[in-house]
C-alpha cells in the first residue's frame, strides 16, 4: 500500500491510476489524515454494483422498504394554441 496526498495524486493522476491498474493500493490523505482508499476493481465489485440487487439485499435486511409506484411519472405536456411564449418574450424585449 502506498500513501499519497490529494495534491500529489491530482498532479500525477495518470501515473497513479496506472499504478492502481497494476494492483497497487493507494491511501489518499488530506493533511496527513487518510480519507480514501483507491484500489483496482475486482469481478466481485462489478457483481455488487447492480443497484437492483443492492436494493433487494437492503430490503431483505429490513433497512429499506421498496416503493410500489413508478419513478418519474408525470402528467403529459399540454399543447397550447396561439403564439409561442418564447416569441412573445423576445418581441416584448425589442
Amino acid at each position: 500500500m502506498k500513501s499519497i496526498g490529494i495534491r500529489q495524486f491530482r498532479d500525477r493522476l495518470t501515473r497513479h491510476l496506472r499504478d492502481v491498474e497494476k494492483g497497487v493500493t493507494l491511501f489518499l490523505t488530506s493533511r496527513g489524515k487518510p480519507i480514501a482508499v483507491l484500489r483496482r476493481v475486482t469481478p466481485q465489485d462489478l457483481t455488487t454494483a447492480d443497484p437492483e440487487a443492492s436494493l433487494e439485499t437492503l430490503a431483505s435486511e429490513g433497512k429499506v422498504r421498496r416503493g410500489k409506484g413508478k419513478i418519474g411519472t408525470r402528467p403529459p405536456l399540454v399543447s397550447r394554441r396561439g403564439t409561442p411564449l418564447s416569441r412573445v418574450v423576445s418581441e416584448s424585449r425589442r
